[in-house]
């Protein structure tokens, strides 16, 4: 019986390169997603309406 795939089309012997990077692929997307970062957007109105604590704290001495 003929074959009848080219010795180019076969990609069999490729498979190991195509595993590769398939790997390197899916680590470099998992690397990117955990160093992703967020922000909240930030009201600038919440921050002027709170109260800030001015209360001074007394230090109490150590006694032994």
């Amino acid at each position: 019986m003929e074959l009848k795939k080219s010795e180019k089309a076969d990609l069999e012997n490729k498979k190991g390169i195509f595993f590769q990077i398939g790997l390197i692929f899916s680590m470099a997307v998992a690397l990117v997603a955990f160093e992703w970062k967020s922000y909240d957007s930030i009201d600038i109105n919440t921050y002027s309406n709170q109260r800030i604590n001015t209360e001074v704290e007394e230090l109490v001495q150590i006694t032994q």
